[in-house]
């Protein structure tokens, strides 16, 4: 595997949505490059400090549109 391919999927393997080989392929490879190691530990911390924020706050207009929408999936 190479450094491009290992970053197209850098994010699917932190969020552990690759295969069980393509998982291998992206460690074997984390093994001998420090920078895609880098890389994709950048890339947990910042899905993590993402993860950790408060929600943004809905106006109203969005929320009538959110529910709105609800209502018409649940039918």
């Amino acid at each position: 595997m190479r450094c491009r391919e290992a970053a197209e999927q850098a994010g699917a393997f932190v969020d552990a949505e690759v295969s069980g080989r393509v998982r291998w392929r992206i460690r074997l490879h984390l093994a001998t490059c420090r920078n895609c190691r880098r890389f994709v530990r950048q890339i947990a911390l910042t899905r993590d400090a993402l993860g950790r924020l408060p929600p943004p706050p809905l106006d109203a207009a969005r929320e009538d549109e959110l529910v709105a929408a609800l209502r018409e999936a649940s039918r």
